[in-house]
């Protein structure tokens, strides 16, 4: 599948559940690069037609804080989440999403199989894909190819 084909499925199935679960509209944005010290990320293997993909979402921890809270129903008077649950609540975006994109791509007669959430190891991350900006959080998501078929 082509990645220009994913990209396109992926803005959509973000935009929709910012909208959806946050209740705002997201724009894309340039990435800004930060050092991984100051972020968290969860990803997952996307297999689409038994070719495998990693789709993720990395931010920095005061917008983990802002997503999560919203994704809670807490306001900002409530206090800091610990960084396992803010983990946990990122893991369930991306997954949210990849099951949205899943959801797309099965429509258009593809065969797409998710994988669990797993923190990303952000020391060996490089900034990619696209960047998304909220009313107060920014976040990037991104989807590369394994190259590997199964």
């Amino acid at each position: 599948m082509p990645t220009d084909c994913l990209n396109r499925v992926l803005v959509a199935s973000t935009s929709e559940i910012a909208i959806e679960l946050l209740g705002v509209d997201v724009e894309q944005s340039e990435i800004q690069c930060v050092l991984p010290s100051e972020c968290q990320g969860s990803g997952l293997t996307l297999k689409i037609d038994g070719h495998s993909y990693e789709i993720g979402i990395v931010t920095k921890r005061d917008s983990s804080q802002q997503i999560s809270k919203a994704m809670l129903g807490l306001g900002d008077d409530d206090e800091p989440l610990e960084d396992d649950e803010l983990l946990d609540a990122i893991g369930e975006l991306v997954n949210m999403i990849a099951g949205r994109v899943k959801g797309k791509l099965s429509d258009e007669g593809g065969v797409v199989e998710l994988a669990t959430p797993q923190e990303i190891d952000l020391e060996t991350w490089s900034p990619q894909g696209l960047m998304f900006k909220g009313t107060d959080f920014e976040f990037s998501i991104f989807i590369t190819s394994h190259c590997t078929v199964s």
